[in-house]
């Protein structure tokens, strides 16, 4: 999943379609889109990186060759589709919650990791980094993890108080022995970061039915 994000960010994933000759194999993804009357669409999805890929996509329709541009208010979502996975992409209309900035008031493409108890996402924004005396934009990608209707993000600089944050609110819903070892695990900095995935797969064994 790592290696695919990389892959994405890069804007390298894609396969070769010998119905169209004039989409490259270096440009394009098979997918499907799901619209908000409930159609599937078959396409070919063009390859952007993450951050773009959240705001809007280029596809081009697999029965007709026709190229459209879709943007997440006008869809419930998206799937890159590979040999050995699928890639989710959910239009959520109220996820400037999820990112503390009253900036962000719009419908995004977020990309789904996992559903269950706990459904994780993850998700590319702006940060401003100072290098020397200026402050540069960098891209920086959050986890988000969604719980009981509330978001919660985590990000590598505050790994620690963010997973903590996610324990506590789960605390009351917990089997309490099982809540004490992953606490203690996240802690002892057993788990970093990139552990995310796995972290959260345990917070959701940590539920009781």
């Amino acid at each position: 999943m790592k290696m695919r994000l990389l892959l994405l960010f890069m804007g390298m994933i894609s396969v070769y379609s010998n119905a169209f000759p004039n989409i490259s194999k270096d440009e394009y993804a098979i997918g499907k889109v799901f619209l908000v009357n409930n159609d599937t669409l078959s396409v070919y999805i063009k390859i952007d990186r993450l951050i773009n890929l959240q705001n809007s996509i280029m596809y081009v329709d697999t029965t007709t060759g026709k190229e459209y541009i879709l943007k997440p208010e006008k869809a419930k979502g998206f799937c890159l589709i590979y040999p050995d996975d699928t890639m989710y992409f959910e239009s959520i209309p109220d996820f400037q919650r999820a990112l503390f900035h009253a900036k962000y008031k719009k419908v995004f493409f977020v990309h789904c990791l996992q559903k269950g108890k706990i459904p994780l996402y993850y998700f590319v924004d702006i940060k401003l980094v100072k290098e020397g005396l200026d402050m540069v934009p960098t891209e920086r990608g959050r986890y988000f993890a969604l719980f009981r209707d509330e978001w919660f993000p985590v990000s590598k600089e505050s790994y620690w108080t963010d997973s903590r944050k996610i324990l506590s609110a789960l605390k009351s819903f917990a089997v309490p022995k099982e809540w004490k070892d992953l606490v203690l695990k996240v802690d002892s900095s057993q788990l970093k970061f990139e552990d995310t995935i796995e972290f959260i797969n345990l917070c959701n064994n940590l539920l009781s039915e």
